[in-house]
This record gives C-alpha cells, sequence and structure tokens, in this order.
C-alpha cells in the first residue's frame, strides 16, 4: 500500500483488508486517488466526521474535562477493547484518560475479532445505527457454532 499522506490517518482496521481512513474530506479524497491509482479497491463511508483522526484532538481536553467528573466504576460484564483488542483491565475502564483518548486512537477490530474468537464461545450484539460491525463478526464467526453475532 502506498503511504499514506501526512493529513490522513488510518483511523480503523477492521480486517486484514479492510480499513477506513480519515481526516478533511479534501484530504481523504486526494488519498482515494492515489489508493485507485495503485489499484487498491477504496470507497467513501458514510460518515461525516473525521473519527480517530488528528482533527479529533481539539477534543479530547473538552471532552475529558466533562466525564472527569463522573464516578466510573468497574463493569460487571467484561469489557473489549477496541483501541487494544484485549480485554479491558478494571483499572482501564474507571479512567477517563482512556475514554477521551479513544475517541483520537485507531480502532483495531480485526484484533478484538480475533480475541473474541480465541474463546470457547461468544455471543456479540450490536447497539446502534446499522450492522456493520456484526457483519464484520458473522464473516470471522463463520464455521464455529459457539460463536454468534
Amino acid at each position: 500500500m502506498p503511504q499514506l499522506p501526512g493529513d490522513v490517518a488510518l483511523a480503523c482496521v477492521n480486517a486484514p483488508n479492510l480499513c477506513l481512513v480519515s481526516g478533511r474530506p479534501e484530504a481523504v479524497a486526494k488519498c482515494a486517488e492515489q489508493l485507485t491509482a495503485a489499484r487498491i479497491v477504496c470507497r467513501p463511508a458514510p460518515i461525516h466526521v473525521a473519527v480517530h483522526s488528528p482533527i479529533m484532538d481539539a477534543v479530547i481536553e473538552p471532552f475529558l474535562r466533562e466525564i472527569l467528573p463522573l464516578e466510573f466504576r468497574a463493569p460487571s460484564t467484561p469489557i473489549l477493547s477496541t483501541v487494544t483488542g484485549q480485554w479491558m483491565p478494571d483499572e482501564q475502564v474507571r479512567d477517563p484518560k482512556y475514554w477521551a483518548q479513544q475517541l483520537r486512537s485507531q480502532v483495531r477490530f480485526d484484533k478484538a475479532g480475533a480475541t473474541l474468537l480465541a474463546e470457547p464461545s461468544a455471543v456479540v450484539f450490536e447497539v446502534g445505527m446499522g450492522s456493520a460491525l456484526t457483519s464484520l463478526l458473522t464473516t470471522q464467526f463463520r464455521g464455529r457454532p459457539t460463536h454468534r453475532a
């Protein structure tokens, strides 16, 4: 793959061959032209915010100030981090700085999916708009009767 321009970030790695770049619209469009010229298939994502890119840096501190007064508790259900792809220790879940930095951090959904596959069984459901992440996991879980998305 060609080098990404400095004003475009690799925002999400959803699968080995499925990634999302993010940045200002003109920079992402230029990157798409370069990828197309290199014969790498790409298409615009239906996202209207430069998620997980340097543009998010400006909101980290204000967001952190808003959430610092909140009481963070250890979860009763384990949480899988899409930043690390690993199960989150209680200290990390209770750390407001983790949640603020998560706005900017690269999403490693591929690693999170691999962690789920290492479990003897898994049932995953998606909360929110759409079913893109469930679709990715369904593909990974194919042939695994103890894993459902």
